[in-house]
């Protein structure tokens, strides 16, 4: 009988230490591009796109309704996209959902432990790794490529009403991409 306490104390503690990851942390009002943040008004889309580019619907509103990240929102939504960036918008307001460095000139400004880092696509795996100590203990290699070559690596995002992962992808130690998701996801590749 008390083998059976041994392991059930076992499992319990295992399972425990396993599901306690912890990553930095990002407050979600502290990103924005351009000076925009992630939702914004949708009468700022042209100040956007004078940054972006042209930015074009790919999928009108449907009678079912997604779950826009870090609102918890079921809402009907458009989405529109360009070669560089993905956004949901909603009948006044958009959301960037996706960015994608290898197409764009643009970055990305994070406030972060009263700095500002300046995400492009220059900005390497190193920089990260200083940045965000606790969140690159926890990279993921992508499709069984060595982590030195290509990495995924989730930042916890909270926000008043509800938390995320902004994940940025790393190729050849230069970032890719970056996205936004309600839970952490598995490697996208």
């Amino acid at each position: 009988m008390k083998k059976y306490y041994i392991v059930i104390v076992f499992l319990i503690v295992s399972n425990v230490f396993s599901q306690n990851k912890k990553y930095d942390e990002i407050k979600f009002e502290n990103i924005s591009i351009n000076n925009h943040q992630l939702f914004f008004r949708l009468k700022q889309m042209p100040n956007l796109e004078k940054y972006l580019g042209k930015i074009e619907k790919k999928v009108n509103v449907s009678t079912d309704k997604k779950i826009i990240p870090l609102t918890k929102k079921q809402l009907a939504i458009n989405e529109f996209s360009n070669e560089n960036t993905m956004l949901f918008t909603t009948r006044d307001s958009a959301f960037i959902h996706y960015f994608n460095f290898e197409k764009s000139q643009g970055n990305i400004v994070l406030k972060f432990k009263n700095k500002k880092i300046t995400f492009s696509n220059n900005y390497s795996l190193y920089e990260f790794r200083k940045a965000f100590p606790n969140s690159y203990k926890l990279a993921k290699g992508i499709n069984a490529t060595p982590l030195s070559r290509a990495a995924f690596i989730p930042v916890f995002i909270i926000r008043s009403t509800s938390k995320g992962y902004l994940c940025f992808t790393f190729y050849d130690e230069k970032l890719i991409d970056i996205f936004l998701s309600d839970d952490e996801p598995d490697t996208p590749y």
